[in-house]
């Protein structure tokens, strides 16, 4: 199912799989990148997001979700509830 992420770009979307626990969350919510200083859950730096705030906001659409792996659109896949993984994304971005 859609889960509607935007912030990276004003349609961004994630997907929701619950049958299987899983979430796929493209650019909203990564585990790396190149340009990242820091390892595991996190935005992308503010520079690949079209509207910062609507991007935080959709970390706590992510973590109303309930999934035990996330697939990123960046850097490795994340295993672990995907609420702590978007709240630890959010403490980071602050």
């Amino acid at each position: 199912m859609p889960v509607h992420t935007p912030g990276h770009t004003a349609g961004h979307c994630a997907f929701h799989l619950p049958d299987r626990g899983v979430v796929v969350s493209g650019d909203a919510l990564v585990s790396g990148h190149p340009t990242a200083r820091t390892a595991g859950p996190q935005m992308l730096t503010d520079m690949f997001h079209h509207e910062r705030a609507t991007a935080l906001a959709s970390l706590d659409a992510l973590g109303e979700l309930d999934a035990d792996l996330l697939l990123p659109g960046h850097g490795p896949l994340h295993r672990g509830p995907v609420r702590d993984a978007a709240r630890l994304a959010r403490e980071r971005a602050s």
